[in-house]
């Protein structure tokens, strides 16, 4: 996903995503600003995610919009928050068809 055609992109490779979520985002969740003008910023989204294994993906969502809702203080919102988190489910390679 991205927004500029040609802009560099480093992917990775996962074997098995069984279990694993995938998190989508706009800019107005890592980019959300406190009344100092302080973003959230991508180390605290990346702390907010590291023990999330065990959440719905809505418990994920409601977990982020909580944190924005913390961080900004009360500053109002300086962009629009659009988040999507999908957890991958399915058969065991050896119940696959």
């Amino acid at each position: 996903m991205g927004l500029w055609e040609g802009a560099p992109f480093h992917g990775e490779t996962i074997d098995d995503i069984r279990g694993k979520q995938i998190l989508l985002y706009t800019d107005g969740l890592n980019e959300a600003e406190n009344q100092e003008k302080e973003l959230l910023g991508d180390d605290k989204l990346l702390e907010l995610m590291a023990d999330t294994s065990e959440l719905s993906s809505k418990e994920v969502v409601d977990m982020l919009k909580e944190s924005v809702e913390a961080h900004r203080s009360g500053a109002t919102p300086n962009d629009d928050l659009t988040l999507m988190c999908l957890k991958i489910t399915g058969l065991s390679p050896e119940k696959a068809i």
